[in-house]
């Protein structure tokens, strides 16, 4: 978050829009450094929000929004649970039709741990064979009682790589944020 707010030069008065986000990542900035806080979700405003921060009920892959509306568009962790290559490529578009500055961030596909379930390897297995896998060797396998719910979150996440994400947002500046000598994630950045 402080690299966000560090590269955009996020102030009190800055309007972003922060796709598919809770306010659990604001909440890591100090709070006089806060922006004019827009959070877009599927579901309803939750009633624990501070009376400052705007909710927006809608989907990524049609934002009710249109360009001058923010300074920037900000999405942490949002585009892998989408949907398909079709649907990735709806958000990407969508991100990109808002003409703002943006920062996108999703984990990389060929990072050994799935950040999802914490296990080595689930994303790379066929789904006959990740679903019985992740219950027994990751770590949300192991927290959650067995049901559907697992086996839904799975079916619900497509994690990119380097150059799926490159496709995407093509005019943006692709960064790595590395763990040792594995790439971790990738941030989509342009000004």
């Amino acid at each position: 978050m402080r690299a966000f707010q560090h590269e955009f030069g996020i102030m009190p008065s800055t309007r972003v829009l922060d796709i598919g986000g809770t306010f659990d990542n604001w909440q890591l900035l100090p709070a006089e450094s806060l922006p004019r806080l827009t959070l877009l979700n599927l579901g309803p405003r939750p009633t624990e929000l501070a009376d400052e921060v705007s909710w927006s009920q809608g989907s990524a892959l049609e934002l009710p929004f249109g360009p001058g509306d923010f300074d920037v568009v900000f999405s942490n962790s949002v585009i892998e649970h989408v949907g398909d290559w079709g649907a990735q490529q709806q958000f990407a578009s969508e991100v990109r039709r808002l003409n703002t500055p943006y920062w996108v961030q999703t984990p990389n596909r060929h990072f050994p741990i799935e950040p999802h379930y914490l296990g080595i390897g689930v994303q790379w297995l066929p789904r006959l064979v990740a679903k019985p896998y992740a219950r027994v060797a990751s770590v949300r396998g192991w927290m959650v009682e067995p049901d559907e719910t697992l086996d839904d979150m799975l079916d619900s996440i497509r994690l990119l790589t380097a150059r799926e994400f490159a496709l995407l947002f093509p005019n943006a500046d692709i960064r790595a944020e590395r763990v040792g000598p594995f790439v971790k994630s990738f941030t989509a950045i342009r000004h």
